[in-house]
């Protein structure tokens, strides 16, 4: 069993020898990509039976569809702020669900926040991209690590400071 100390030290090691750090697990993008179709589709059918069986009547129909679209519109939106996190040398590269990567160097990463969510791991991360100021969410902990993202970020960001100044 690992400790977030011999994490960090493997980490230093791979960030030395300009190596690849996978920071999430493998099916992460294909979860969160499907995530909101099955939400909708099982609503919708939920919605259809309550009101199909006489549970709702239109009004009741009308509110709860309301209300559903709300939800699904914040989980859509936090879908496409979702990204996957890939440490190489001094950049940090980070995919989205439309398989879009943006490459940016790990100093220009601001601020990293690692909170829980109802129970998941969010980190938070604003950095500076052609001088726009963007932010991303990865949700989830590292794969097979103990320590968060914004704390591999900030000991990558050390590393890097360390040797440019050697």
């Amino acid at each position: 069993m690992t400790t977030i100390k011999d994490e960090l030290t493997l980490l230093s090691a791979k960030i030395d020898a300009n190596a690849r750090v996978e920071l999430y697990d493998k099916n992460y993008l294909f979860r969160i990509k499907w995530t909101f179709p099955v939400l909708l589709l099982s609503s919708l059918i939920v919605l259809s039976l309550l009101f199909s069986t006489g549970v709702m009547n239109q009004v009741q129909l009308i509110i709860s569809s309301l209300v559903v679209m709300v939800f699904l519109f914040v989980i859509q939106l936090l879908a496409r702020r979702a990204r996957v996190a890939t440490l190489k040398g001094d950049t940090i590269i980070l995919k989205g669900i439309d398989s879009k990567s943006t490459v940016t160097s790990i100093r220009s990463i601001r601020r990293a926040n690692s909170y829980q969510f109802l129970g998941i791991p969010v980190t938070h991360v604003n950095y500076t991209l052609d001088h726009r100021k963007k932010t991303s969410l990865v949700f989830g902990t590292p794969s097979g690590m103990k320590s968060s993202l914004d704390q591999l970020i900030q000991h990558a960001k050390t590393c890097k400071k360390i040797k440019s100044k050697s």
